[in-house]
């Protein structure tokens, strides 16, 4: 269940699912779920950004990258984003998206806009990158790790500017953390990434 938020296979041939998309593991707040989170690490800790998760896809048909919200290949927000990542600005960008994609990874995006409002208001349009996942082994890049996944890929210019705001944390006492965060009174939050010992 952790997996299945968002993820896609083509089934056209039911006795061989082709995994086409996978978004990152679903994440829960500091005290849900039945996984007692001060037993893992705190890791990397990310700007909560208040819009559409979109994930990178590539049709097997005619190979071309395309983008999907998490439940719908044609939904407003995966539309906005297919534009989006069209315009001749964004030409390095995709490029980028889909050397990874050739690679087998997914990139996953949060989908910004004045016409796409949850709560937060953003003034300008934008696609920003919130990590990256393997579809062979659903291991997920964030922050630093994602860093150097696209420099290995000599990757760093098409997506710079482009990665959601982090920082690197190292936290002893996790709920006085927590705690702290939660007196800040603007934004939306933060998403950070547990590295879990026993896995």
């Amino acid at each position: 269940a952790m997996n299945c938020r968002g993820i896609m296979y083509c089934v056209t041939d039911p006795n061989t699912p082709v995994l086409l998309s996978a978004p990152m593991e679903k994440f829960f707040n500091y005290e849900e779920g039945t996984i007692d989170h001060t037993l893992s690490k705190m890791h990397t800790k990310m700007v909560k950004m208040d819009g559409s998760l979109i994930s990178s896809y590539t049709h097997l048909t005619d190979r071309t990258v395309r983008y999907k919200s998490k439940a719908s290949l044609s939904s407003d927000q995966a539309i906005a984003a297919t534009k989006y990542m069209a315009r001749p600005e964004n030409a390095k960008f995709a490029e980028g998206v889909k050397i990874l994609e050739a690679l087998y990874y997914t990139v996953n995006f949060e989908y910004t806009a004045p016409t796409n409002r949850v709560v937060v208001p953003y003034q300008d349009e934008r696609m920003t990158v919130i990590s990256v996942r393997d579809t062979a082994f659903l291991t997920d890049f964030y922050g630093d790790d994602l860093v150097e996944l696209l420099k290995g890929y000599d990757l760093t210019e098409h997506f710079e500017g482009r990665i959601v705001d982090y920082e690197t944390v190292n936290v002893e006492d996790q709920t006085a953390y927590v705690d702290q965060l939660r007196q800040e009174e603007t934004g939306e939050g933060y998403v950070i990434s547990l590295i879990r010992d026993w896995e």
